[in-house]
């Protein structure tokens, strides 16, 4: 999701760079700072530029010396209006780069006098924020306080971040007409340039959606204002994507299927299909575009490219079947316990959102192109083990394609990963099914693949989170069994007494078949490497 942005802006601003516009649009102007605070904003950077893990005793004699001397200009500042907006601007800057010498602190009293510091910043900026000689600091300040706030466990929303995406948006709004950014402490000759002032801000803003990515990945169901940011970007984008064919089509198609996690934890099962199935449209359009025109020495790049998009897209399908298949049994167990309770044999409706179809984040170029690959799947709940079993085939499907790339040897976590959604698969699908002999098979092949996965890992497995991808087979396999032995105990009567084993245990007999007995074995025996492993 991150490299579709990163692409887009970069590309943008690198495009802009090269025109005659770019050469009509002023970069630089006048500053007028007054002496005590560009003094102040001087000291702030020898601070800034100086700091090390731990703040030597002179440094902290420094920024006492410092802290003061902010202290009244800011009481200054704020009591009068006669102070000019460059002052404020500077003045600004100091609290901000006060405030990034403990940005990366984990000692308490260190994150909140950073916190203090950007509060001052924002205080002082308060209105002033799309101006062009405070829009860098602006969108910084935003991003950092809340990584400050996120660290000092207040990250209860991302509210920060999403004030600091706002203000590059609004101060972008007219794309490559906007102003360039002034650079002050470069101007004043404090600091040297590293760049464009248009490209700073693009690195400053990709900062921010950085953040804001990694805080999705964690916990994609309300991130809302992201998900719509980055659909409204990729639907923007389908033109130029589509006409030149190049990398962007594999970040194209990554970011797409990237937000199917939000649409999916939110039971949004149209618009999750309809992201898998456009990033499915583009790579194969995109593989056609290399097998065509690409040279023989960027085409195995491209090649790699589309078969790890290609791989992932699969990956994701499944995961689009399984969560359909979950969702529907827990969609199904809800209306049986209704009709319990109610006595009412009307049957309830299974569609996926009682969402208007025209309030779906949908990509309408793409509508007439994606039929094809939509038909695969349905978008709603199903209710019954013929249209599950339909699912669970496709589910495989996929999985299987994912595996020829993902290996063991490349891909270790993945591929375990892609051995566990097989299992789920078989988990839901049994849930459907009201034969207990069909049930019985279900479960004899759900346990033979955990077997065979955990036979194939284990040896291999080093790394941490190689281990714990053992160690969740484990446990999926002391379920298993655990599982089947129930449901075999449920059979007993359809059994030839002579294979029956009768237990007593504190008086109490319980009837149970050999098969039975051993998996009750193998379940305690998987219960308990689950338990033992780190």
């Amino acid at each position: 999701m991150f490299a579709i942005v990163e692409h887009i802006i970069k590309y943008r601003t690198y495009e802009f760079l090269q025109s005659e516009d770019a050469n009509s649009v002023e970069s630089h102007e006048d500053i007028n700072v007054d002496s005590k605070f560009l003094q102040v904003l001087k000291l702030s950077f020898e601070i800034k530029n100086s700091q090390m893990k731990q703040i030597p005793f002179k440094t902290k004699k420094k920024i006492k010396t410092l802290e003061a001397k902010m202290e009244d200009l800011f009481r200054s500042t704020t009591m009068t209006t006669n102070v000019t907006l460059d002052n404020i601007i500077v003045l600004a800057i100091a609290y901000l780069n006060m405030g990034l010498i403990y940005v990366d602190s984990k000692e308490e009293n260190e994150l909140c006098a950073g916190k203090n510091y950007f509060m001052r910043c924002i205080e002082l900026l308060k209105g002033k924020e799309l101006d062009r000689k405070a829009i860098l600091t602006s969108i910084e300040v935003y991003t950092k306080l809340q990584c400050i706030l996120n660290k000092l466990q207040k990250p209860k929303t991302s509210e920060l971040l999403y004030e600091a995406m706002e203000l590059y948006l609004k101060y972008t709004e007219e794309e490559n007409k906007y102003p360039n950014p002034i650079n002050i402490p470069s101007i004043l000759g404090i600091e040297k340039e590293k760049s464009n002032s248009r490209l700073l801000l693009a690195d400053v803003y990709l900062t921010t959606v950085d953040y804001l990515v990694k805080r999705y990945k964690d916990s994609p169901k309300n991130d809302d204002k992201l998900v719509i940011y980055i659909h409204n970007l990729l639907n923007k984008e389908i033109p130029e994507t589509m006409k030149f064919q190049n990398v962007g089509c594999y970040y194209w198609a990554l970011a797409s299927i990237d937000l199917t996690q939000y649409f999916l934890c939110n039971h949004r099962f149209t618009e999750a299909r309809h992201h898998l199935a456009a990033a499915d449209y583009i790579m194969e359009e995109f593989h056609k575009f290399i097998n065509e025109t690409i040279s023989s020495e960027y085409y195995t790049l491209m090649l790699d490219k589309y078969q790890n998009a290609h791989a992932n897209i699969a990956r994701y399908w499944a995961t689009y079947g399984n969560k359909l298949l979950c969702s529907s049994k827990e969609k199904l167990f809800q209306r049986n316990e209704e009709s319990c309770k109610t006595d009412n044999s009307k049957s309830e409706s299974l569609m996926s959102s009682e969402k208007n179809i025209t309030d779906f984040l949908l990509f309408t170029d793409f509508k007439k192109d994606l039929r094809n690959i939509t038909s695969t799947i349905t978008d709603t709940y199903v209710s019954n083990i013929n249209d599950a079993k339909t699912v669970f085939v496709n589910i495989l499907k996929w999985l299987n394609t994912a595996k020829l790339y993902f290996t063991i040897e490349n891909n270790f976590v993945i591929y375990g990963q892609t051995l566990l959604e097989i299992s789920k698969a078989y988990k839901y699908l049994a849930y459907f099914e009201h034969s207990k002999d069909n049930l019985i098979k279900l479960y004899k092949r759900q346990i033979d693949h955990l077997e065979d996965a955990i036979k194939e890992l284990h040896p291999k497995a080093k790394k941490k989170e190689e281990l714990y991808i053992c160690k969740i087979i484990h446990f999926e396999l002391g379920i298993a069994y655990s599982t089947f032995a129930s449901i075999n105990t449920e059979r007993l009567d359809k059994f030839d007494k002579g294979l029956i084993i009768n237990i007593n245990y504190a008086n109490m007999n319980y009837n149970l078949d050999s098969e039975t007995c051993q998996s009750m074995k193998n379940a305690t025996k998987h219960f308990t490497s689950y338990l033992n492993m780190s």
